[in-house]
C-alpha cells in the first residue's frame, strides 16, 4: 500500500549539517553513558555503601506487527501495513543484553544495553533490503525493586542507537561499522529515537556470588531512521523471553 505525499528535495548542505548534529549528539550521549557507568562503579552515593551486580543475558524476541512508513525525496511514501519484523537471535551478531545494577535497600539504579535486531520479513517491491542488524541498540536507565526476596520488577527509559542497512529504490546510506568496540559516532550508527521497558525477573542463586536470571520484559521503541534521501518511521513493541547469568560484587 502506498500513499501519495509531496516532497521537496532537501538541500545537500542541510543534510550534511543534520548528519554532523546527529553524530555530535550520539557522541555526547555515549560520553554521558560512560560517565554514569563510572559514577555507579565508583560508588557515588550518600550514606551506606551499595552492592553491585552485573548480568548478561540472551533469549527469544517476539515483535508486534506495526505500520511502517518510508519517505524518500521525490517519491510517493511507502506504507507497509503490519510490518513483520524478525529478530533472528542467533544469526550474525547475536541478540544479547548486559546490565549493571547498583543495589541499596532492596532498590537499584541500573544501566542496561539491549542489542536488539530487526529484519523486515515482508519487503515491499521498492525496498531491496531492510535490516537494522548491527544493532537496534536500546540504552536504558532503569529503576528496580526487589519483591518477596525472589523477584525483581524494573522500569526503564532511554534512547535507541541504530545501525541501519536499508536499501530503497536502489539507494542506501549504509556505512560499514560495528566490530568489537564500535565508534558509534563514526561507524554508521544513528541516535534516532526513544525507548522504554517493563520487566519482571527472578534471581536464582547458584552460590553467594553467581545467580541465574530468567526474565520477561516488554519494550516499546519509537524512532525516525535516516535512509538515502529520506527517512523511515520505525515503531517497535517486543516481548523478550530472556535468561542469563549474573555476578554480585
Amino acid at each position: 500500500m502506498t500513499n501519495v505525499a509531496s516532497h521537496g528535495v532537501l538541500n545537500p548542505k542541510i543534510k550534511i549539517t543534520m548528519e554532523k548534529l546527529n553524530r555530535k549528539m550520539t557522541k555526547q550521549l555515549t560520553q554521558i553513558l560512560i560517565f554514569l557507568i563510572i559514577a555507579m562503579w565508583t560508588g557515588v552515593s550518600f550514606g551506606d555503601s551499595a552492592m553491585y551486580s552485573l548480568s548478561i543475558f540472551s533469549g527469544a524476541v517476539f515483535n508486534s506487527k506495526e505500520d511502517l512508513r518510508i519517505k524518500q525525496d521525490g517519491f510517493e511514501d511507502i506504507l507497509v501495513d503490519d510490518a513483520n519484523f524478525k529478530t533472528k537471535s542467533l544469526s550474525g551478531a547475536p541478540y544479547y543484553g548486559i546490565r549493571l545494577s547498583r543495589w541499596k535497600n532492596n532498590r537499584a539504579w541500573e544501566i542496561e544495553h539491549i542489542h536488539q535486531k530487526l529484519y523486515l520479513d515482508n519487503l515491499p517491491p521498492d525496498v531491496q533490503r531492510f535490516e537494522i542488524s548491527d544493532g537496534y541498540n536500546l540504552f536504558l536507565i532503569n529503576h528496580a525493586w526487589q519483591l518477596y526476596e525472589k523477584y525483581i520488577l524494573r522500569m526503564g527509559a532511554g534512547t535507541v542507537i541504530s545501525h541501519p542497512d536499508i536499501k530503497v529504490r536502489g539507494k542506501t546510506n549504509f556505512e560499514r561499522g560495528g566490530g568489537l568496540i564500535p565508534l558509534i559516532w563514526t561507524d554508521g550508527y544513528r541516535c534516532c529515537g526513544i525507548t522504554g521497558q517493563l520487566s519482571l525477573a527472578r534471581e536464582i542463586k547458584i552460590n553467594n556470588k553467581i545467580f541465574l536470571n530468567p526474565e520477561i520484559k516488554i519494550t516499546h521503541s519509537r524512532q525516525n531512521v535516516p535512509i538515502a534521501d529520506g527517512s523511515v518511521q520505525v515503531h517497535n513493541t517486543a516481548l523478550h523471553l530472556d535468561v542469563g547469568f549474573g555476578y554480585t560484587f
